[in-house]
């Protein structure tokens, strides 16, 4: 099997995941709400890492969800993948469980960890895999999928994930954004206070 299969090199990976990326950011800035960067007024440090640890569990479930979902699907890709030509596979070039398109998705999370090695090892191993290709014994090869109908499992699967989070997460997110940011007028209030006590007590 492996004389009949093309395998996809780094590259074409790298590129399917940086349209995947961009599609995932809108989504989740749509569903979640927007990213608290350090380099705003904030006011309170603690209900930051909060409201982040809030925003990147949101982002991480999507994520999985979309990449699994879509992966296990008859579509076989994301549309990053579809985008360039190439599938997901298991060693004899069939289409993969959800369960392995879970262990496939969150074995990057080792790759991420080494420094990124993990992903690079699809541009020099015989069968172009990157390190979470071999732990969830997958290949990504050029091809189509199954299918080009809409894979309707992995959409329901998303849209309930993405309705919870928009029902749940992000209502207490948006409660709590103002405490975080600390607003010019009430910052240069609190500027005025520190004055005036550093006055009275002097």
């Amino acid at each position: 099997m492996s004389n009949e299969v093309e395998y996809a090199g780094f590259m074409k990976r790298f590129i399917a995941a940086f349209i995947d990326g961009i599609i995932l950011t809108v989504v989740c800035r749509l569903v979640i709400g927007p990213e608290l960067a350090l380099d705003e007024k904030i006011a309170d440090i603690e209900m930051y890492f909060v409201y982040m640890i809030l925003y990147y569990m949101g982002a991480t479930i999507l994520t999985w969800i979309y990449s699994a979902g879509l992966e296990s699907s008859p579509l076989q890709a994301t549309p990053g993948k579809m985008a360039l030509g190439i599938i997901v596979t298991d060693l004899q070039g069939n289409r993969i469980s959800f369960i392995r398109a879970s262990i496939r998705f969150f074995s990057k999370l080792i790759s991420w960890l080494s420094l990124c090695i993990g992903f690079i090892m699809a541009s020099f191993t015989e069968e172009k895999q990157a390190l979470h290709d071999m732990m969830a014994r997958s290949w990504v090869i050029k091809g189509s999928g199954q299918s080009i109908s809409i894979p309707g499992k992995a959409l329901i699967a998303l849209t309930i994930a993405a309705s919870s989070l928009a029902l749940v997460v992000r209502p207490y997110m948006a409660e709590i954004k103002p405490q975080i940011i600390c607003l010019e007028e009430t910052c240069r209030e609190e500027q005025d206070r520190e004055e005036q006590d550093r006055e009275e007590q002097n």
